[in-house]
């Protein structure tokens, strides 16, 4: 997953996600790395492991903004795409969004390609389980937004789909 945000003195910074052995996650802000471990307590509280350093996070999410306090300090982050431009935070009938955290084990689809209604475009891998992304009716792939290997997290837009008139 990845991230911008900017500080209050305006400077733009990229902060990227990747999921790595054992629940940790590699992330690196702009060319800095960290390993960080995360324990989630309830209400969006996250106790997190930066490097050896304990530290407290709060998060709250609005459509693709996330709204952070790393040890009282606010920001706000906005999830971008690879090529770093922002995802529509308009929901359309057709979108096919994550309905939990989880990895892209495999996709279906590929732009262009018509589709039936129940048609599987994409499989996730949460918890164990396996969940099938379903086509919501009969269309055309407009976009899929995903890849196999991405870790998605709840509600992230992985393929729209455009209805048939």
């Amino acid at each position: 997953m990845e991230f911008t945000f900017q500080t209050p003195d305006g400077k733009v910074h990229t902060l990227t996600l990747t999921q790595s052995a054992y629940g940790s996650y590699i992330t690196q802000i702009n060319e800095r790395e960290y390993t960080v471990m995360v324990q989630h307590d309830q209400n969006g509280v996250m106790r997190l492991n930066l490097n050896g350093r304990n530290v407290l996070l709060h998060a709250a999410k609005d459509r693709n903004r996330h709204f952070v306090a790393l040890n009282g300090k606010s920001t706000l982050l906005e999830k971008t795409t690879k090529s770093t431009t922002k995802r529509s935070s308009q929901a359309h009938a057709g979108d096919l969004t994550a309905s939990m955290p989880g990895q892209v084990i495999e996709v279906l689809v590929a732009e262009g390609d018509p589709v039936e209604k129940g048609q599987t475009l994409i499989l996730l891998e949460a918890m164990k389980m396996e969940m099938r992304m379903k086509a919501p009716y009969d269309g055309t792939v407009r976009r899929v937004l995903c890849k196999i290997g991405d870790a998605v997290e709840r509600g992230q837009l992985l393929v729209e789909v455009e209805e048939d008139s």
